[in-house]
């Protein structure tokens, strides 16, 4: 495992992680830890997201879009 060493946090953010770590029964260390491993996971989501939504997009560019706008008032309409 790495050793990571941030200085200078600000005291409001120092306290309101504490706070949170208390709140979910967990040591600052532990809290800290969870939040790196959950921001690294949701920003690969996120590119995996943006790969899949290129894809399609390239497999439908020749296909007719229909307006989001469109499709919801039909679907209102029709109620």
């Amino acid at each position: 495992m790495t050793d990571i060493l941030i200085r200078d946090v600000d005291e409001s953010t120092a306290r309101a992680l504490k706070q949170r770590a208390r709140k979910h029964g967990r040591s600052l260390q532990a809290e800290l830890k969870m939040l790196l491993a959950e921001s690294v996971d949701r920003e690969e989501r996120m590119e995996n997201f943006r790969r899949v939504q290129k894809q399609i997009s390239e497999e439908t560019r020749k296909r007719p879009q229909t307006s989001s706008t469109q499709l919801v008032r039909e679907d209102r309409d029709s109620r």
